[in-house]
């Protein structure tokens, strides 16, 4: 973890990989940990290409639909957006105060208490990822991605275990990391400026 954007700690890229590759033993959370990422940039981006499985948030009703689905004890919230400088760091506020507001619990308690914000954003953990596969970098336990790692739910047990070396990027990602400016010329402006309106 590294420094605090006031409320929320940020997260490295390489701890999550870590953390999805079950090589981060996780004492407080002894039966697993669900990692949720949310993934706060504009639709064409999102598109383009995301995390495996992740949430794609542009309006409040989004918000609302996340917070119901994914309630859960052990549950970590992984907010991002392209460099996680403007827009995520909005949204995990605005979820925060929503948590807040609807949970009925009392203060301090939440019911997303492990909310963080993803270090570099979406370019610094695609590049990270990528670059681990490229050069096979292997843990000292010799331990890669599997689909029992990252799967549709996104289940992580905290205990390290040994796993495949030679899966695809494909099992982390959906597509490819697009700009915010590349989408003008892949998409049209009509689509972008659609797509921020939100």
């Amino acid at each position: 973890l590294q420094y605090s954007h006031q409320s929320f700690p940020y997260i490295c890229p390489e701890t999550v990989i870590k953390l999805m590759r079950n090589e981060i033993q996780l004492h407080n959370f002894p039966n697993g940990v669900k990692v949720v990422f949310i993934d706060c940039r504009f639709a064409y981006e999102f598109n383009a290409g995301h995390i495996n499985s992740a949430y794609n948030l542009l309006t409040f009703e989004d918000l609302i639909s996340i917070f119901n689905s994914e309630r859960d004890d052990d549950a970590i919230l992984i907010f991002h957006c392209e460099l996680t400088i403007d827009r995520s760091v909005k949204w995990a506020y605005i979820f925060r105060n929503y948590d807040r507001y609807c949970s009925g619990l009392h203060f301090p308690q939440l019911a997303y208490p492990n909310l963080y914000l993803l270090k570099g954003g979406f370019r610094e953990f695609y590049n990270c990822a990528t670059s681990s596969f490229e050069n096979n970098c292997s843990s000292s336990q010799g331990s890669n991605f599997t689909s029992n790692s990252i799967s549709s739910n996104n289940v992580f047990q905290s205990h390290i275990v040994q796993i495949e070396s030679d899966l695809p990027i494909s099992d982390v990602f959906v597509g490819k990391y697009l700009t915010k400016d590349e989408g003008f010329s892949v998409y049209g402006s009509d689509v972008v400026k659609e797509s921020q309106s939100l």
